[in-house]
């Protein structure tokens, strides 16, 4: 006959269970919880990002997109406890920056009209580019960017010059990329106001009766796509 003695069958059994695998926006909360509590255990999460938490669920926030691996430690504090591990991976998604292209605004053809443009991105590591498109038959041009990038949010401002060939009314767009890929775009609209030739008809001449002259005058236009007559 076989007589087992346990010395530890009252100790509780807490097996970790991380309960991955989780999805979430960047700068976005998200709660991890562990799958097993007890009173009698305690609870460490290496959250993969080097910040750690030591209860049972936490509330946290990835200020990157990536693909981040939390560990679960749960040790159970009673005479003979087990320490168990469990992994979960936590996918954090990419979110654009939010662009603000600026007000509305009206000009005169030929003038330089200066931009201001402010971007905002909750993943507050990442670095940005930017770019203006002017709606017209003019080339894109790269926007000077100045960014902070304190928590919660980086922030920005692009600015931007360019002159209109023509009157009309244009879209101008700002897209401001970050360094994963995600792209935010606003637009404002340019109202181009026609400015009349400068003309000069020459100088003042004199002529005797029945004689043929010839008569010079010169104009400028600040609106250079103008053409005429």
């Amino acid at each position: 006959m076989l007589t087992v003695t346990s010395t530890y069958q009252a100790t509780v059994i807490v097996p970790a269970d991380s309960q991955g695998p989780y999805v979430v926006n960047a700068g976005s909360p998200v709660t991890l919880s562990a799958g097993n509590t007890n009173p009698d255990a305690t609870y460490l999460w290496d959250l993969g990002d080097g910040t750690s938490a030591s209860t049972a669920s936490v509330v946290h926030t990835y200020a990157d997109d990536g693909v981040y691996i939390a560990k679960l430690q749960v040790t159970v504090n009673q005479p003979g406890g087990a320490v168990s591990r469990h992994f979960a991976i936590v996918k954090v998604r990419n979110v654009p920056p939010v662009v603000n292209a600026g007000a509305d605004q009206i000009a005169n053809e030929g003038d330089v009209v200066h931009f201001t443009g402010t971007f905002t991105d909750v993943e507050y590591p990442d670095t940005h580019t930017a770019r203006w498109d002017w709606d017209d038959s003019q080339k894109p041009d790269v926007g000077v960017v100045t960014e902070t990038h304190n928590p919660p949010k980086a922030e920005g401002t692009v600015t931007g010059k360019h002159a209109w060939g023509d009157s009309g009314t244009y879209t101008v767009t700002l897209a401001v990329r970050d360094e994963d890929g995600g792209v935010g775009r606003d637009t404002l609209t340019l109202t181009v106001l026609n400015v009349p030739p400068t003309v000069d008809a020459g100088p003042d001449i004199y002529a005797y009766p029945c004689t043929v002259i010839t008569l010079t005058g010169r104009f400028t236009d600040p609106g250079w796509l103008d053409t005429h007559i």
